[in-house]
């Protein structure tokens, strides 16, 4: 096909990815995080979603997802499984915020050399809110949802120890 440069595929423009402006409002942005593979007791092991309104610095919701066996590589968040965690903040808090900002998983922001948006960010636009994006690789950017899935990992590493089947939250299992 070197002979016919019309038909090639041109490559996706590169734009500067700069670091998202601040919200200077509560609910103008809401940020979401996953913490993967988290290891309870017996072997299981659970994602973590969180979501946080960094202008209010309240963590709004938590969801936990079923994620494999310990040894094995953690199941990556589905968009199904963010927006379900983000439903959940919906009804919660009877508001949907501006935007909602994500790290550059592929299954968010579908893949890199696709020139459509994804069907996480077209869910998101329907619902009036934008979907923004961290810079790839600046974990910094979400600096505040990086302390608040610390300090809820850390509380449930040690209050999660024991399972009980009969009750579920996100579709993983939970302590009571």
């Amino acid at each position: 096909m070197h002979q016919w440069p019309c038909f090639r595929r041109q490559p996706k423009q590169q734009l500067p990815h700069q670091r998202p402006q601040q919200p200077t409002a509560v609910h103008q942005r809401w940020q979401l995080d996953f913490k993967l593979g988290i290891a309870l007791q017996g072997g299981t092991l659970i994602n973590l979603h969180t979501i946080q309104d960094p202008v209010g610095e309240a963590c709004l919701g938590a969801s936990l997802f079923p994620a494999g066996q310990a040894g094995q590589r953690p199941k990556n968040p589905t968009a199904e499984e963010a927006r379900s965690s983000l439903r959940r903040c919906f009804a919660r808090w009877g508001t949907l915020p501006d935007g909602v900002q994500t790290d550059n998983d592929a299954a968010l922001v579908g893949k890199p050399d696709d020139p459509f948006p994804s069907t996480f960010t077209l869910w998101l636009k329907g619902l009036g809110a934008d979907h923004l994006t961290t810079r790839p690789g600046m974990p910094t950017d979400n600096g505040v949802m990086s302390w608040c899935g610390l300090i809820l990992r850390t509380d449930t590493s040690s209050s999660m120890m024991l399972i009980r089947p009969s009750v579920r939250l996100g579709g993983a299992q939970r302590a009571t």
